[in-house]
């Protein structure tokens, strides 16, 4: 995917500095950078992935999504949170990775239909009743509860 379509996908990324470069995966973790890669530059529970970004181009990032502020880098595309955007109004990248990975990957959940099924009494019951009609008519059908969880 073009770093321009992500940019123009996800209302709250801005192309900072770089040209356009073809991202052929995702990573928010150095070491699982592999060539072609959009290294996402996240404050994480046990690290900061700023620290890193050098890391990933090593390893063949082409484009890095940092936080607002963070100076760019050359030899890459740089990509910067900003404020203001619909999807977070957010100025922080750790915000935007799921709006990024949904983007990439062509909008998945766009294509899920879910049905939540909420009350006091019969509500195992009723997933399964669901579940079992969606069967029948041919749809793929899971199920998160807390007799069980199926995936379809």
């Amino acid at each position: 995917m073009q770093v321009s379509a992500l940019v123009k996908a996800v209302d709250g990324v801005t192309l900072v500095a770089g040209g356009e470069v073809e991202v052929a995966s995702l990573a928010d973790d150095s070491r699982q950078v592999k060539p072609g890669a959009l290294f996402v530059a996240r404050a994480g529970a046990h690290g900061d992935g700023r620290a890193f970004i050098q890391d990933a181009i090593a390893k063949g990032a082409v484009a890095v999504l940092a936080d607002a502020g963070v100076a760019p880098i050359d030899g890459v595309a740089w990509l910067a949170a900003r404020s203001g955007g619909s999807q977070q109004g957010t100025t922080d990248a750790a915000a935007l990775l799921p709006w990024i990975a949904e983007a990439f990957h062509g909008f998945p959940s766009r294509r899920l239909r879910l049905v939540g099924i909420t009350g006091t009494n019969g509500k195992t019951t009723t997933t399964y009743l669901y579940r079992h009609i969606a069967r029948i008519a041919g749809r793929r059908c899971g199920l998160i509860g807390t007799v069980e969880t199926d995936d379809g």
